[in-house]
């Protein structure tokens, strides 16, 4: 492709990074098909999901293990204690630093203890299966893959775990936003609900008790009232107002660089960790997660393969392309997840400005969880699965297997992207028509293949 202007500097979020180095190589769709090994259901089902439901749990009784050495040491008693040191074991809080104090926690698990109550965790998360070619696959976005199997196994075994200091229990209600971002992410409703219906089916398959999955909106629904209700949508078009008086006069998709400048001074929510603010990183996110009709249509009229030419335009996407019809979809990409990016945040606003605390709606003992905590935030951060330096969540991207030198199989969450760059085996499942289940190091994939029983290491630890 000829540019007619030097690659940017800019800095980019892991993914982008991947998208731009010419020394991420991936497979091409022939190389791609040869490479595939395929297993069957009734392997998944015997075999591999049973023991990746053993080996959590195995590990969250280690962990409780490790807790009761580190009291004792400590001299610390009580069972309040034990489980507020659970809510910050480091195999499962995400930057414990960051979050409610220690004591700020104890005081809600007294109060649970008090009411007899279970220790209930909300948590945000699982949209729906991002379909961009380089993360997961350029495909249905309701496919649920072995990435979400190993998110919500991992879930399930941190509230076991914390059930196991618990004499109440502890509950994880899962609240999966895909009807609140409809809208963001030019989603089909009817596909986000199969999602959730496919999420749901595992939790019951997999008999993850810890575990219940709501879509967010239903649960708004069932517990705010139409006066509440209505208020929450005036927020959300004030904040959409906000975002768009601030946001569409400085965007210019020939000058990407300054717009970008722009928006990190002009943004309305600030973020201390990030230099960058809010709105852009969400953006340089959301640009990779909206499905773009006009690409395909525009790879099949030249002839390439969709990945490639998805690839290909976002490669370079700040510079203005010298080929008028690639210039062409350039701006009309960056014009859409920049509306996406308005649209989502909107949103997001709305529900701040109208007071929604999703745990005091559960309980007064109920605590928020999230995937990105900030040191402003109250809510307890964690981890979705288990993370590597990309930190993929499991509905962004495609699950690895790798095997270690004891034979026992370790799994994460990578971008397709990445995974191929390593030389990673893609992995389907005879009766999923082609859909790829995971990727897997040439040791895992010959355990797959062998189908002999799989050992996994459990830890979640890098």
């Amino acid at each position: 492709m000829n540019i007619n202007v030097p690659r940017t500097s800019v800095r980019h979020n892991t993914f982008q990074s991947l998208l731009e180095s010419p020394h991420i190589v991936p497979y091409s769709g022939n190389e791609r098909s040869s490479r595939t090994i395929v297993t069957t259901k009734t392997y998944v089902d015997s075999f591999l999901l049973p023991a990746l439901c053993a080996a959590a749990l195995s590990h969250a009784q280690a962990r409780t293990r490790a807790l009761h050495r580190r009291l004792e040491k400590a001299n610390a008693q009580g069972v309040a204690e034990e489980v507020t040191e659970a809510l910050f074991d480091s195999h499962y809080r995400k930057q414990r630093n960051y979050g409610p104090s220690r004591d700020a926690v104890r005081k809600k698990v007294e109060a649970a203890l008090a009411y007899r109550r279970p220790i209930e965790l909300i948590g945000l998360m699982f949209t729906r299966k991002n379909i961009c070619p380089w993360k997961r696959g350029a495909g249905d976005e309701s496919v649920v893959d072995l990435a979400e199997m190993l998110s919500l196994v991992h879930l399930n075994a941190f509230a076991q775990f914390i059930a196991n200091v618990h004499p109440y229990g502890a509950q994880l209600t899962i609240l999966s936003e895909g009807k609140r971002f409809l809208k963001s992410f030019s989603l089909c409703e009817a596909k986000v609900r199969l999602y959730q219906e496919r999420m749901q089916q595992l939790i019951e398959q997999l008999d993850l008790k810890n575990l219940t999955l709501i879509d967010y909106e239903d649960f708004l629904g069932m517990h705010i009232d139409q006066d509440k209700l209505g208020k929450r949508q005036e927020a959300y078009e004030e904040s959409l107002k906000t975002y768009r008086d601030l946001m569409n006069p400085i965007f210019d998709p020939c000058d990407m660089i300054s717009t970008l400048q722009k928006a990190v001074s002009c943004d309305p929510v600030l973020d201390k960790c990030n230099d960058r603010g809010n709105f852009v990183p969400l953006w340089d996110s959301i640009k990779n997660s909206i499905p773009y009709p006009e690409l395909t249509q525009a790879a099949q009229r030249r002839g390439i393969e969709y990945e490639i030419f998805y690839r290909e335009i976002f490669q370079n996407i700040l510079a203005v392309h010298s080929d008028p019809e690639i210039e062409t979809l350039r701006c009309e990409v960056l014009r859409k997840s920049w509306d996406a990016a308005i649209e989502h945040n909107a949103q997001i606003m709305g529900d701040v400005k109208s007071g929604i605390d999703v745990a005091a709606m559960v309980s007064s003992t109920a605590m928020r969880v999230t995937i990105n905590p900030k040191p402003e935030s109250q809510h307890l951060g964690i981890y979705s699965v288990r993370e590597t330096t990309s930190r993929v969540q499991p509905w962004h991207g495609t699950a690895y297997l790798e095997a270690n030198t004891g034979g026992l199989v370790r799994s994460t969450v990578l971008s397709k992207l990445e995974l191929e760059a390593r030389g990673a085996l893609p992995v389907t499942v005879a009766e999923n028509q082609g859909e790829t289940f995971c990727y897997a190091d040439a040791e895992a994939a010959r355990i797959l293949l062998s189908g002999a029983p799989i050992r996994f290491d459990g830890s979640t630890r890098k």
